[in-house]
């Protein structure tokens, strides 16, 4: 009987807090900066590392570029490693992101740092996705142009393989735009 009593007096559980890490995420999504910066204030040291990138990531993949802007303006490394090992660059270009290819480079995220599985240069994603204006942004931005991968391959011998329609002559136009 006095276990029945016990058990009677709890009460369920109507809600759960959610991780600091989540509550930040969905912010972002929603383009909520009020609530990532109450979420900070919590915890100040959410934005270091690759919590940080993981988040402006986020940001990026929302295209949320107020959001992104702010993130780097409070501390996040625009050039850091994410947890999934990419850098934000690299994700906006594997993604064809093109406005927040130019946010991060307005921010100098480095046009040259290698990222992702297979370490590629930045170069190579912004071929891959066949978005012009993204392999533009990133020659202004002073990426090398002949960079090779591990095994030779130029950004034109992709370029030239690649089932992107039209890249080709689309890489030997942005870089005669040099």
């Amino acid at each position: 009987m006095l276990i029945v009593a016990a058990c009677s007096l709890v009460l369920p559980i109507t809600s759960c807090s959610k991780a600091p890490e989540d509550e930040m995420l969905e912010a972002c999504k929603d383009g909520d900066w009020a609530a990532m910066q109450n979420v900070f204030d919590r915890n100040p040291d959410i934005l270091q590392g690759d919590k940080g990138v993981d988040i402006l990531i986020e940001a990026c993949k929302a295209e949320k570029a107020d959001i992104a802007a702010k993130l780097i303006q409070a501390g996040v490394d625009v050039d850091g490693m994410s947890s999934g090992g990419v850098t934000p660059l690299v994700f906006s270009l594997r993604t064809d992101k093109p406005r927040m290819v130019k946010l991060l480079l307005r921010y100098d995220a480095d046009p040259n740092k290698s990222a992702g599985t297979f370490e590629l240069h930045p170069i190579f994603y912004a071929i891959r996705s066949g978005n012009i204006q993204n392999l533009s942004l990133l020659i202004e931005a002073g990426t090398n142009v002949n960079v090779k991968t591990s095994l030779g391959w130029t950004p034109l011998h992709v370029a030239v393989n690649t089932n992107t329609t039209n890249a080709q002559p689309r890489y030997s136009s942005a870089v005669s735009e040099i």
